[in-house]
């Protein structure tokens, strides 16, 4: 089922795909919603794709917004912060996705304009997880792990170890390649997860006090590679991104 009347979008290689797209979204957003639609229309989806937002605004009206362009909206609750409240969508999202025996969850943003082949070619590389590449700022969402030498006078620090390993952003020159790149992290906001991803492992956020202010995004990605899964990037796949505060 095709969730945007009028698209004629390709048919999918593999016959048992049901993609869903689910944008999680809040009204603060809205000064790029239209602009986020047209380019989610414009998206070339398999034939068995459907879309889904899940909101958590404070009231009713942005999802009735979306819902008079012709989408399907789940509203999720607006918890004590913003880390709780995203988590909270993203597990709604998760919820639905399960319930409803899909394949692939192509987590997007409200705030990212994906190019039009973004969902076909990050499914032909047919990873566990994938994404696409977006920056914040001039900095790529993106996280790699490297070794780095300890600082003279913190020896004891880290056990009279020469390095540790420290997780970073990754350099910019690393993504001037036409390659798949394995990475620690990735955003949520351009990323196709596969269902035995999601059936073993929820959205949380990290517990200790020093990590409250950090999104679900940075766990979800230890979490997966605890379980062994790895996560990769497209970064030829180069989204927009209409964050503006």
């Amino acid at each position: 089922m095709n969730s945007v009347p009028g698209l004629l979008p390709p048919r999918s290689s593999n016959p048992g795909t049901h993609i869903l797209i689910g944008i999680t979204c809040y009204s603060k957003k809205k000064y790029c919603i239209d602009e986020f639609i047209k380019a989610l229309k414009e998206l070339d989806k398999p034939i068995n794709t459907d879309i889904i937002f899940i909101d958590n605004s404070k009231t009713e009206d942005y999802a009735n917004y979306i819902k008079s362009k012709g989408f399907k909206v789940l509203r999720s609750r607006k918890l004590i912060n913003s880390y709780e409240t995203l988590k909270e969508a993203y597990n709604v999202l998760r919820g639905y996705f399960l319930e409803k025996g899909y394949t692939h969850l192509f987590s997007l943003e409200q705030d990212i304009i994906a190019p039009k082949q973004t969902l076909t070619k990050l499914l032909s590389h047919n990873k566990d997880i994938i994404s696409g590449l977006y920056y914040l700022g001039d900095t790529p969402c993106v996280m790699v792990g490297k070794s780095v030498l300890v600082t003279p006078g913190r020896e004891r620090e880290f056990r009279f170890e020469k390095t540790y390993f420290k997780y970073d952003f990754i350099d910019k020159k690393k993504l001037e390649t036409d390659k798949l790149l394995e990475v620690y992290c990735a955003g949520l906001g351009c990323m196709l997860i596969k269902r035995n991803i999601l059936e073993k492992i929820r959205f949380r956020l990290w517990s200790n006090e020093c990590y409250r202010q950090v999104h679900n995004d940075m766990p979800f990605s230890q979490d997966c590679r605890s379980r062994g899964f790895k996560i990769f990037l497209d970064p030829n796949v180069k989204c927009g991104h209409l964050n503006y505060f």
